[in-house]
């Protein structure tokens, strides 16, 4: 395994992309030699230039056609129509060089010969590497010690991810009989999976050299005590036999920590949480040049889009049961029962087309309203929501001239310090006037058609380049919440306030690897990435995450 930006990679995943280098490389080489034979190879290292910038090119393009993730090229269809849009990329990209620089082009021919080759020869490397994951060749395998929920995330993230480099043999009981049981029938597929019982644990070193075990994962629920197997794993790490405890090897191989197991003491003792003056000058010096010139140089765009926020005149949509909640308060404040006063424009309403007056009884009232309703063929709560609607508006006039192009609202940042940040609008005016602070959801009727476009390409997020700029935000960190959700996060999420002890950023670890979120349990799980991230914070870190941020906008995978 491989250490590459504090995670770690099998060494056949690495062998895996330099071996794709080489065989676009070998590509062009084979159109070069069936066209002019080997003459063209003496002494040309323009040439060797010219194959290293082709195949450069078509590796970035592999990547951000997302090749390089194997769970969505698992299909030969999916392969063959991302490959071709890969190569299609490549050959506009390498154009737009050769009209510039004239002297790195291969030619036409060659290039057209090359396409061919690199189809074939891709295509035929990724078989062959298919078939390696499929067989777990050179897969190093491991044996679980517990059958817990830790255990359970393990055993699932190892099957989910082909290309992890492991593969479960054994799984080493320890009780209770419900969750021994569930991973039983994980074994019930699996006809090269062990599982041993809680009470066979002193032949745990014998097991695992005789069935070819290098590591030795602890997930144990409850480590107190007789229940703990200490000669045996001491045993085996004298051994030669690798042992890792659970959340540690959760974390190289999934990129995040796992809140729910990880206890105080694991985050105190564990490394990482680094952060130097050096490290912390040159993450503010990158900041101030980038959002500097960014600001200069997207400023046209800035102007543009502000004309688009101000010609968008999207009227508001409101949930009925949002207006009630803000017609209660609006009643509270002024004294009066809400019931009452719904009588009372009703009765108003009313009046205005019935000349002989109406009955005082609500319920009177109530069917006269209902019958006006059904003669007007207007939809019974529609007309109830005007009448709040009406009168909400009458107590708290609303502005409908106004038409912001930018959004400030107070976020948290480092250490708990409140500021404003500053987004473009993709909302409709005074969005939460009534349904108070919530999180945005897919499909959210407060966004604007404007809004919807920006959020999507993440141009809303370019005025925040002033927050980088005033040293409130950083390029990349975990992205800033609201107080209200802050407080409300810190109550059930552990270690949720941790993340404040870096500046947010915007975008971040949690954005590039699980995207957008609107709900508690999302809040959880990005915390697991923005954790992963303050603990293994580099420069070369940020600057992978800004890539895959790169790669998001570029296919519009935001919102």
């Amino acid at each position: 395994m491989l250490k590459i930006f504090k995670q770690y990679y099998p060494v056949r995943n690495i062998f895996f992309v330099i071996g794709e280098f080489l065989v676009i490389c070998s590509s062009v080489l084979s159109a070069n030699f069936i066209l002019y034979g080997t003459g063209i190879f003496v002494g040309n290292w323009v040439l060797i230039f010219k194959i290293i910038l082709i195949a450069w090119i078509c590796q970035i393009c592999l990547y951000y056609n997302d090749l390089y993730d194997l769970k969505i090229t698992d299909n030969f269809s999916e392969l063959s129509t991302r490959l071709l849009q890969a190569l299609g990329a490549s050959a506009i990209i390498l154009a737009g060089i050769y009209a510039v620089f004239p002297g790195a082009s291969i030619g036409l021919r060659v290039f057209i010969v090359c396409v061919a080759f690199d189809i074939v020869f891709i295509v035929s490397w990724r078989l062959g590497y298919t078939l390696i994951l499929k067989y777990r060749i050179f897969d190093e395998k491991i044996a679980l010690l517990g059958s817990g929920e830790l255990s359970k995330n393990i055993f699932h993230e190892v099957l989910d991810r082909k290309d992890c480099g492991y593969v479960v043999s054994a799984v080493f009981l320890e009780g209770p009989k419900i969750s021994d049981n569930v991973m039983r029938k994980y074994a019930d597929n699996r006809k090269d999976l062990h599982i041993i019982d809680s009470g066979y644990h002193e032949n745990l070193c014998e097991f695992s050299k005789s069935t070819g075990i290098r590591k030795i994962v602890v997930a144990l629920e409850d480590k107190r005590g007789g229940k703990f197997p200490t000669k045996e794993l001491l045993k085996c790490r004298v051994d030669g036999i690798d042992i890792l405890e659970g959340t540690t090897f959760y974390e190289m191989l999934t990129g995040k920590l796992i809140v729910d197991h990880i206890n105080p003491g694991w985050l105190i003792f564990s490394d990482g949480f680094r952060k130097s003056r050096t490290q912390r000058f040159c993450k503010r010096s990158i900041d101030l040049l980038l959002s500097f010139f960014m600001l200069i140089f997207l400023f046209p765009l800035i102007l543009f889009i502000a004309l688009l926020i101000k010609l968008d005149k999207k009227k508001p949509e409101h949930a009925f049961a949002d207006i009630w909640k803000y017609f209660n308060r609006i009643c509270s404040e002024e004294g009066v029962c809400p019931k009452d006063k719904i009588r009372f424009l009703i009765m108003e309403k009313l009046n205005m087309e019935i000349t002989e007056g109406v009955a005082c009884s609500f319920r009177e009232i109530w069917q006269a309203f209902r019958a006006r309703c059904s003669a007007k063929n207007e939809a019974f709560s529609d007309a109830l929501q005007a009448i709040m609607k009406s009168y909400i508006d009458f107590k708290e006039p609303e502005d409908d001239s106004a038409s912001p192009v930018f959004f400030s609202q107070e976020r948290m940042g480092e250490k708990g310090k409140i500021y404003n940040i500053l987004k473009f609008r993709s909302m409709i005016v005074n969005a939460e006037r009534f349904s108070g602070p919530m999180w945005a959801g897919e499909d959210d009727r407060r966004i604007t058609r404007i809004g919807n476009f920006i959020r999507k390409w993440r141009i809303d997020e370019i005025p925040q380049l002033w927050n980088v700029l005033k040293g409130e935000m950083s390029f990349v960190g975990p992205r800033p919440e609201r107080e209200h959700f802050v407080r409300q996060l810190e109550q059930t999420i552990p270690y949720f306030r941790e993340r404040l002890s870096v500046k947010p950023g915007i975008t971040g670890w949690a954005q590039v690897c699980y995207g957008y979120g609107a709900s508690e349990d999302d809040a959880k799980e990005k915390l697991n990435y923005d954790l992963f991230y303050i603990k293994n914070m580099s420069i070369a870190m940020d600057l992978m995450i800004v890539l895959r941020t790169i790669k998001i906008v570029i296919f519009g995978k935001g919102r």
